[in-house]
């Protein structure tokens, strides 16, 4: 079993993303841990900030007495640290639960700064989990925000939210028909996946072409009409262009037209669009349906409906 320690700041988008990570749904959640019975490695989340392997699950009021009579030797690899994370007001100290593990190991060496094993042990009021530390999200999505690129444009979806959208697609061959300045396509490329870029500006494009150079990313560029699409891919994962003059009339259209180009040519699509539109009468025309739905707030006056749409 693996305890999944999701960010709080988009609660239903790190869970939909653990889920399509591990191709499962959670045996339970409990607030932000998520836990899944996967032995899969998970290394490229967005939205998971820390993946813990259980070791034991136990009642809180006895979890001290656990670890006074039971050694966690087998769990430990050389150098270890004990760390807390509590979601109660009344727990154990770090100090009270680390006394009785060290007292219970052979040889004990700790290393509080760089450790070789990081156990982590979870409390609610009720429930207590001993877990060894497996996967700690240290990806520096700062340094790819769209302001620090060499071709820069406001409207790029920031690279942590492009991550999750590509893994939400669970597709190794991805196509964005609106790839703008190239944002989705450098995190795809990072992630190893077979990256597509089309749009009806060249300007776009060759901004794109600069971003992807400038982090050593390759993918193919095209200069197409996302309405007159014509080749087969695996997964759509797009953000459909709009601007505070754009009209929402006129982004219905274009969404309408690009969804019936894009029927016959995927069965998935992971995309983005200005919370004022209203999909279900467009999708009503189409053979997608709706499996996901989350709205982001990216600053206070704008917000972003995240969904994935899929064919049967």
């Amino acid at each position: 079993m693996k305890i999944f320690l999701l960010e709080q700041t988009h609660p239903k988008l790190s869970l939909e993303e653990a889920k399509a990570l591990t191709n499962q749904q959670p045996r339970k959640t409990y607030k932000h841990l998520a836990f899944f019975p996967t032995n899969k490695q998970i290394k490229d989340a967005a939205y998971t900030k820390k993946i813990f392997h259980l070791i034991k699950e136990i009642p809180t009021n006895k979890l001290v007495h656990y670890l006074k009579t039971h050694s966690l030797q087998q769990h430990i690899k050389k150098t270890y640290a004990i760390r807390k994370i509590s979601f109660t007001k009344k727990s154990p100290s770090t100090k009270q639960l680390a006394e009785p593990i060290w007292h219970n190991l052979k040889n004990p060496k700790v290393n509080l700064t760089n450790p070789q094993t990081q156990l982590t042990i979870l409390i609610s009021p009720k429930t207590s989990w001993i877990t060894k530390l497996e996967y700690e999200n240290k990806e520096n999505f700062e340094n790819r925000k769209p302001h620090k690129r060499p071709s820069p444009h406001p409207s790029s979806l920031h690279p942590k939210l492009a991550r999750a959208m590509i893994n939400l697609s669970q597709s190794k061959t991805i196509l964005d028909p609106f790839c703008g300045t190239g944002g989705i396509l450098i995190e795809g490329c990072i992630l190893k996946k077979k990256m597509i870029g089309s749009d009806i500006s060249k300007w776009m494009l060759n901004k794109a072409r600069k971003n992807l150079n400038y982090y050593n990313c390759k993918a193919t560029l095209q200069h197409k009409d996302a309405t007159k699409l014509n080749k087969k891919v695996e997964a759509i994962v797009t953000d459909i262009p709009y601007g505070r003059n754009t009209k929402t009339q006129n982004i219905k259209k274009l969404l309408k037209e690009f969804l019936h180009t894009a029927e016959p040519l995927t069965k998935k699509i992971i995309i983005g669009l200005p919370n004022t539109i209203r999909l279900s009468n467009i999708l009503k025309q189409t053979t997608f349906k709706r499996t996901f739905q989350t709205t982001i707030h990216l600053h206070q006056t704008l917000s972003k409906k995240i969904l994935v749409l899929q064919q049967n």
